[in-house]
């Protein structure tokens, strides 16, 4: 659990820096959108424990899950007109995710 936090918050923190590292200002306005990708052989139990410790944070809000399936059609929606498009893509390449919203930037833990 302590291995699943430490990731998290990494994520977290290296979102936020690389958002600011140019020296933009967020829009106080718009919430800022979060995503966390977890390994495709993650376990029921780690996603539900990653999961869980979104949802602990204060700050947080609007907290979704995108299964691998999810992922792909929302990849395959995107690329259709790309003659690109890589048809070898399978959903079980694809990653499970936690997107979220924050709804007070200056709580977050990574500040």
């Amino acid at each position: 659990m302590r291995k699943i936090l430490l990731v998290l918050f990494a994520a977290l923190a290296g979102a936020m820096a690389c958002s600011t590292a140019r020296g933009e200002e967020f829009d106080t306005k718009e919430k800022p959108r979060i995503t966390v990708f977890l390994d495709s052989d993650s376990t029921r139990e780690q996603r539900d424990a990653v999961e869980a410790a979104i949802r602990a944070q204060v700050g947080f809000d609007t907290v979704e899950y995108e299964s691998p399936e999810e992922a792909y059609a929302q990849y395959k929606s995107l690329m259709e007109d790309d003659p690109a498009f890589d048809a070898s893509v399978r959903p079980e390449k694809m990653p499970h995710s936690f997107r979220f919203t924050t709804t007070d930037l200056e709580a977050m833990p990574f500040r």
